[in-house]
């Protein structure tokens, strides 16, 4: 009889976790307004949609002033170029797989969401999007 081989092992662990790993979290299926859009007016809300149930643990959006937005390494070292904008709060810790944030009258500008959400196994999982609001 052959002796199962470290390699078949390893095969075979790859084959049962792969599945479970890609089950586990609940990356974000869309979010609107959508990453890098230019919007003509302010938008009222911002809807999140994951693939499974999560719950949002902080979502932080910043108006980026101009001088900001046009220096990289500026805008990553000086957290005064940017306008944190004051959310409520009562979306947080809610679970499910659509979260709606109201938003106050945004005015014209480039906007950076930042969100950290936990997802029903418990892994946390973040990312960011950004929008514009042009001058009409």
């Amino acid at each position: 009889k052959e002796k199962p081989t470290m390699l078949r092992h390893v095969v075979f662990v790859l084959i049962v976790m792969f599945p479970l790993k890609a089950l586990s979290h609940s990356p974000l299926a869309s979010v609107n307004p959508s990453d890098g859009s230019n919007l003509r007016i302010s938008p009222s809300s911002i809807v999140m949609k994951f693939k499974s149930p999560a719950k949002l643990i902080r979502l932080d959006l910043s108006l980026v002033n101009d001088e900001a937005s046009s220096s990289f390494f500026k805008s990553l070292f000086d957290s005064a170029n940017s306008e944190l904008v004051p959310l409520e709060k009562d979306f947080l810790l809610q679970m499910g797989k659509r979260h709606e944030i109201s938003l106050p009258l945004l005015k014209n500008g480039s906007y950076v969401a930042s969100w950290r959400a936990m997802s029903v196994d418990g892994h946390v999982i973040k990312g960011e999007f950004s929008f514009q609001i042009l001058e009409e």
